[in-house]
C-alpha cells in the first residue's frame, strides 16, 4: 500500500447532503475515521420511510394515530407519515411528557391542542383534527392539561 492510499484508508469520505455514491461532489472531503458520531438530540427521533431516514423533531408530531400494527405520525407541517409500528413502541420510544394517551388509538401532543369540549369529550388539534378521549383516560387527560 502506498502512502496516500495508507492515508485513505484510515480517513472517511464526507460529502454533503443529497450526494450519492454515483456523483461527484466539489466540496467532499476527508476526515479521521471513528471521528464521525451522530448528533444526538433527546428531541429527535429517526424515522425509516420508504428506504429513507427522516429526522423528526418531538415536538412536530402533532398525533399518532392508531392502525392495528401500524401507525400514522401527523406533523406540525401537515404531513404526515404512515409507519410499520404500534402505538405501544411509539409512546415507549417518545416519552415526553408533552405526549399524552388519550385513548387507546392516540397520542397527542398537549402543546398541539387547540380546544377540549367537555360536553363531547373530544380534543381539536392545532391541524384541525378531531380525538376522541377513552372514559377510562378522561379524568387523567383532563388534570394533564389543567397542570
Amino acid at each position: 500500500m502506498t502512502a496516500s492510499a495508507n492515508i485513505r484508508h484510515n480517513l472517511t469520505k464526507v460529502a454533503p447532503t443529497g450526494c450519492t455514491k454515483d456523483n461527484h461532489h466539489p466540496c467532499e472531503f476527508y476526515v479521521p475515521s471513528g471521528t464521525l458520531q451522530p448528533i444526538k438530540n433527546e428531541h429527535d427521533l429517526y424515522i425509516k420511510v420508504k428506504g429513507v431516514i427522516r429526522r423528526v423533531n418531538i415536538y412536530d408530531i402533532i398525533m399518532v394515530e392508531a392502525d392495528d400494527n401500524y401507525s400514522t405520525l401527523y406533523f406540525s407541517d401537515g404531513s404526515n407519515v404512515y409507519t410499520a409500528r404500534t402505538l405501544k413502541s411509539w409512546a415507549n420510544e417518545i416519552q415526553n411528557a408533552d405526549m399524552l394517551r388519550v385513548h387507546r388509538s392516540y397520542l397527542i401532543n398537549r402543546k398541539h391542542i387547540a380546544s377540549i369540549n367537555l360536553k363531547t369529550n373530544y380534543i381539536q388539534l392545532s391541524n384541525g383534527m378531531q380525538v376522541s378521549t377513552s372514559r377510562r383516560k378522561r379524568i387523567f387527560t383532563k388534570s394533564c392539561l389543567i397542570s
